[in-house]
């Protein structure tokens, strides 16, 4: 009874990414409980088909705002760690600002692109039969583009309820909304999707409203701070950082292309299938991301003090807390999954099960892997990271095309558990051969 009390307080670090993942994953379980039902009330005022598309235009929205974001958060630990051990206000303060302006920037842009790829080439994304009109308001939700940096300063300071009330507010907005649309007997597509993108732009005030109230509480909220001359000496190499980091974020949009790829192959049916099976990994995901985004800035930590052996431990804890916990959910859903799926979502998702099963125990690989990306990042070997993601990503969408015409929906969901177990061998195996892991950084 005492294992987990004795093993968490012999090991701080990881008391430290236990402590800040739970605080995540409670809001994370919350908003993804909310969510479930959210989907469980579409799927039955909405046909599998026009879940599908609709599905389609979230995926689409997504797709652009990960491919213009400059992934600022991970740029903005890796210097404002330091600035804040320094003590160093205006470096601190200067340095969020500049992600902020970034973060704007990049999502005008990205609203910009998505009204343009809307109008001129709808049907590459599957989306020439929904409304534009609700298109256009949901592009506009990346103008609030403001989540990394804000994120950002949350972690520096090691505070993450406000991320978790954030996931809440949104998904219980969401719900609410589509719960009413329901109840009147809406079945067109549009308002479902005027309903996402209003209840993610209350969700994107609050978290800025309460990113200002932050740095007021630190003493930041000054103007006088503020001298982006110093703050670019100090960070020295930020743009290529940001670059790099930015260009992760490209790469990572290739796995996003998988919903597309599904509708020109098997169609927006199976869309909507698939969009089931992922949103059982995104309850895993909502499980492994807290430590995953937590563990980065404890990685980090450790390493600038030169703590090697606990960052290896830490590394070591988190893979196997997280998997073993994974792989217990994916034997609970290989029980009971099949008579689950028509009782929750309505007759006929049960065809849905296997691409499930094979899309979870893809998620048993990553939760064993993923302290990995965080552990190479932390040593700054941002851009090894770049380029494993880079070839991996294009094995996964080679293997996408092949086996989804061959297998069909599993075909789906066994190339993503081949996608994962590729990158882990190969980041591991980078990883194994690093200077921390023989001992000879200094």
């Amino acid at each position: 009874m005492n294992i987990l009390p004795k093993f968490l307080s012999e090991n701080k670090s990881f008391q430290s990414v236990f402590k800040n993942a739970g605080v995540l994953f409670s809001g994370s379980a919350i908003s993804y409980a909310i969510s479930f039902a959210t989907v469980a009330v579409m799927t039955r005022a909405l046909s599998i088909e026009m879940f599908g598309i609709y599905s389609l235009v979230i995926s689409f929205i997504a797709l652009m705002d990960r491919l213009t974001s400059f992934q600022t958060w991970q740029a903005m630990i890796h210097y404002g760690i330091k600035a804040k051990e320094k003590q160093d206000k205006p470096f601190l303060f200067s340095l969020l600002l500049f992600g902020f302006f970034l973060d704007i920037l990049s999502g005008i842009a990205g609203a910009g692109i998505s009204i343009l790829l809307a109008t001129f080439v709808p049907k590459v994304f599957g989306i020439e039969t929904a409304p534009f009109s609700a298109i256009l308001l949901a592009s506009c939700v990346l103008c609030f583009n403001w989540f990394s940096s804000c994120t950002a300063l949350f972690r520096i300071f090691g505070h993450y309820k406000i991320q978790a009330h954030y996931q809440i507010l949104i998904a219980l907005t969401g719900l609410l909304g589509s719960i009413l649309l329901w109840q009147f007997g809406v079945i067109d597509l549009g308002p479902y999707i005027l309903v996402w993108a209003i209840s993610n732009i209350i969700g994107r005030f609050y978290f800025c409203f309460a990113a200002i109230s932050e740095l007021r509480r630190n003493d930041l909220l000054d103007l006088h701070l503020l001298n982006f001359e110093e703050m670019k000496q100090k960070a020295d190499g930020i743009w290529k950082f940001v670059f790099t980091t930015n260009m992760d974020g490209i790469i990572r949009v290739l796995r996003d292309l998988d919903v597309f790829i599904i509708n020109g192959i098997l169609g927006p049916s199976a869309v909507g299938y698939y969009k089931i099976a992922r949103l059982f990994t995104k309850f895993v995901g909502k499980l492994i991301d807290p430590f995953y985004q937590t563990v980065y800035p404890e990685l980090m930590q450790l390493l600038e003090k030169g703590e090697t052996e606990r960052f290896k431990t830490l590394i070591r804890h988190s893979s196997l807390t997280i998997g073993g916990g994974v792989f217990v959910i994916f034997l609970g859903f290989a029980l009971v999954g099949y008579w689950f799926l028509p009782l929750a979502f309505g007759s006929g998702y049960e065809a849905a099960y296997g691409v499930t099963l094979l899309c979870l125990a893809s998620c048993v690989v990553w939760g064993f892997v993923q302290p990995l990306s965080p552990a190479l990042i932390s040593m700054g070997m941002v851009k090894t990271n770049l380029i494993v993601h880079s070839l991996t990503a294009l094995c996964y969408l080679l293997m996408l095309f092949g086996l989804g015409h061959f297998m069909g929906l599993e075909g789906l969901g066994l190339a993503l558990f081949l996608f994962y177990l590729l990158w882990g061998i190969v980041t591991y195996s980078i990883l194994v051969k690093s200077q921390v892991f023989r001992h000879e950084l200094r």
